[in-house]
């Protein structure tokens, strides 16, 4: 699912009534915790996810008052910087599954949300790759260029390379 075919959505109560339509959405540590709403005034209320049932197009919701002030709205059309600087471009699309963000996409680009820290700006992390093949008795278990994460790093500790694969990533 994209969050661009989530917003315009018509949401309703699970009595059927129609209470408005999704604006945007709003996440926590990439998250889903919240759909932005307005009703047919143009008055804005806010639907907790973990309430939310997508059917057919319709949004359905069971409303709960709950805390939503340490939220953040995920926002299309927000501009991409690297670390040193260089515009990379816009946040075009964020996709999520079952709730999580799992992708952004940039540029044309993906990113995971790991990759990025996302506030009025987006600002992409450098990745770490490795510098070097890691090799185990002549084999090569890592090749050269892998960005290092969590499974690059479990296939090293379970090959007994954990070290070899940190310092070939400096």
């Amino acid at each position: 699912m994209k969050v661009s075919e989530l917003i315009g959505s018509i949401i309703k109560n699970t009595d059927g009534s129609v209470c408005g339509y999704v604006r945007g959405v709003y996440a926590r540590e990439n998250k889903i915790e919240y759909l932005a709403c307005a009703d047919g005034s143009e008055r804005e209320f806010k639907a907790d996810f973990r309430d939310v049932k997508l059917c057919g197009g319709e949004v359905i919701f069971n409303d709960r008052k709950t805390g939503k002030a340490s939220l953040k709205q995920v926002r299309l059309g927000i501009p991409a910087y690297s670390e040193e600087g260089k515009f990379l471009g816009f946040i075009s699309e964020v996709y999520i599954q079952r709730g999580n963000i799992t992708n952004y996409v940039i540029g044309g680009k993906r990113y995971s949300p790991a990759a990025l820290n996302v506030a009025d700006a987006a600002i992409v992390k450098r990745r770490k790759t490795l510098k070097e093949d890691v090799v185990k008795n002549g084999k090569v278990i890592i090749k050269k260029g892998t960005e290092v994460t969590a499974p690059c790093l479990q296939t090293a500790q379970d090959e007994g390379e954990y070290v070899q694969t940190q310092l070939k990533s400096l």
